[in-house]
């Protein structure tokens, strides 16, 4: 459901991230064999990504895998 009042576009296109209405989703690939497609670094100069995690990982964000965090979830 979207909220009340949320304009959609008629042409829009709108991805469920569960894949079963029993089985909540945290990502809308998750189960999919699709996340390690998913999430790649343009790399418009190169090392983008690596700076970028770098970054991330300096300002306190956590690497895991999507594995790790399906067994987190009853």
């Amino acid at each position: 459901m979207f909220a009340p009042g949320l304009r959609i576009p008629a042409d829009a296109i709108v991805l469920s991230k569960a894949t079963t209405p029993e089985a909540d989703a945290y990502s809308g690939f998750q189960r999919t064999g699709l996340a390690d497609l998913a999430v790649r670094a343009v790399n418009v100069a190169e090392d983008d990504g690596a700076r970028a995690v770098a970054d991330m990982l300096a300002a306190g964000a956590r690497e895991t895998t999507l594995d790790q965090l399906e067994r987190r979830v009853p």
